[in-house]
């Protein structure tokens, strides 16, 4: 009798149990199982990103469109991307990011398919226009996967991932599968970068988080990105070497003459600096700002001289000047082999960074290094209402330089020109704070409007 007590007893307990964990049921009615209900009646699964394959992209440039008599031509940038699923799709969404070398997102895009009926293992293609600036600029393409099925039996046999290395030194990158699970192993040679120091290979574009290789498995396609450290050293004399020979000391003297020319009056003389843009048959094309060139207010005349890296003076000729830019360009004739300046492919961001040589008499060119640190609108002070006509915002950085040379130019880490700085044209409170450099942006329209 006691033993009965004891069997029934368990049962009764074993059942309370099941019933009150909800496991008494059918396993495929839970909520988890069932997946998501449809109108008509039948239920979708995800399908985890795992169970597809990202094969390769392409990038198409759609033609003209005619529309009749009054057409309008439209040129539209496709990407195509190609891939494989492991399990039977009824819908499929690709998230696209582009990437440029340095690691910038420079395009989000969808590309989906609704109703699809891909088999299992069968290829696929997804498609998403994309903006001419993305098209320019990308050089990574990282693509995410979500999927839905009618079916809960996903076939995905062996799962393998992408796994991207960005260089960021101007190399493409480098794709290579890792099957689920396993650990990625880093490229045989590290990437080299002139004028920097590898630091490893990092899990986001900013390279601030460091990807550990021994204690990190692949359940995910993936981009490592190479990070540097600039070599300070080796930089520096790269920029002092090309800065010698590509900036000139420029000098300007106002000055009145008395008795028709025979004595020269009191005169005033200023000096800063310009970079050599331009070399044709016999001279070179200096740019520097125009407060450097202006007359003096109270004297008729003015000359113009520019002093070379080997000491050569010379007698300049101004070809243009421009208060509203306060921009001008000198010309002298040519005795010396001098380097034309490298200008930037584009204008420098906020938090890009920039370089600039100053000069000493005791240490001799000395190199700085900061970054960007904004775009601010600076108003123009004492100048004439021509000087409102075109509307910039001038650069802010900190890298350490004179603050009052005005024309010295400053370039980013890949010594191209990107800035000249302006050290007379605010107040002079706001100078000792804040470095002033004119953008590119600016220059370059100066330069293709009045450099020709």
């Amino acid at each position: 009798m006691k033993k009965r007590y004891l069997i029934f007893l368990s049962a009764f307990v074993l059942c309370l149990s099941l019933l009150l964990s909800g496991c008494g049921g059918d396993p495929a009615e839970t909520t988890e199982d069932l997946g998501e209900l449809r109108e008509d009646g039948t239920r979708v699964y995800t399908v985890p990103n795992a169970y597809f394959t990202f094969e390769k992209y392409e990038i198409l440039s759609k033609g003209p469109t005619d529309i009749g008599d009054n057409f309008s031509v439209f040129t539209t940038n496709a990407i195509e991307i190609y891939a494989r699923c492991a399990a039977a799709l009824d819908e499929v969404t690709a998230i696209i990011k582009l990437y440029d070398s340095n690691g910038r997102v420079v395009g989000n895009y969808r590309a989906s398919a609704k109703n699809c009926g891909f088999e299992v293992g069968e290829k696929f293609v997804l498609t998403a226009d994309i903006s001419n600036d993305a098209k320019e600029k990308f050089s990574v393409v990282d693509v995410k996967f979500e999927g839905k099925s009618l079916s809960r039996l996903f076939l995905a046999g062996e799962i393998n991932y992408n796994v991207t290395f960005v260089y960021n030194n101007g190399t493409p990158p480098q794709m290579t599968i890792v099957k689920l699970g396993n650990a990625v192993t880093p490229p045989d040679e590290n990437p080299v970068k002139d004028g920097y120091i590898f630091n490893g290979w990092f899990v986001d574009p900013a390279c601030t988080e460091l990807y550990d290789f021994e204690a990190s498995d692949v359940d995910s396609d993936i981009n490592l990105y190479a990070g540097f450290l600039l070599d300070y050293e080796r930089m520096g004399q790269k920029l002092v070497d090309v800065v010698k020979l590509s900036t000139v000391t420029v000098n300007t003297k106002s000055y009145s003459s008395l008795l028709w020319g025979a004595y020269e009056m009191a005169a005033s003389e200023k000096s800063g600096e310009g970079i050599i843009i331009k070399d044709d048959t016999g001279h070179y094309y200096v740019l520097t700002t125009n407060d450097m060139v202006a007359r003096e207010e109270g004297f008729e005349k003015v000359e113009y001289g520019v002093k070379d890296f080997y000491g050569n003076s010379h007698t300049a000729t101004l070809v243009h000047s421009s208060e509203a830019y306060n921009l001008s360009i000198l010309k002298f004739e040519k005795t010396s082999a001098l380097l034309v300046s490298k200008l930037a492919s584009k204008s420098p961001a906020v938090g890009d960074e920039v370089a600039i040589v100053g000069y000493s008499n005791v240490f001799g060119h000395m190199p700085g290094f900061g970054k960007v640190l904004s775009f601010e609108k600076i108003e123009h002070q004492g100048m004439s209402t021509a000087a409102h006509d075109v509307s910039f915002d001038m650069m802010i950085h900190d890298a350490p330089t004179d603050l009052r040379v005005s024309g010295r130019p400053i370039f980013n880490l890949n010594l191209e020109f990107v800035g000249i700085q302006c050290g007379t044209l605010t107040e002079e409170t706001a100078e000792i704070e804040k470095q002033h450099v004119i953008p590119f942006g600016t220059i370059q329209k100066y330069i293709n409007t009045y450099g020709s």
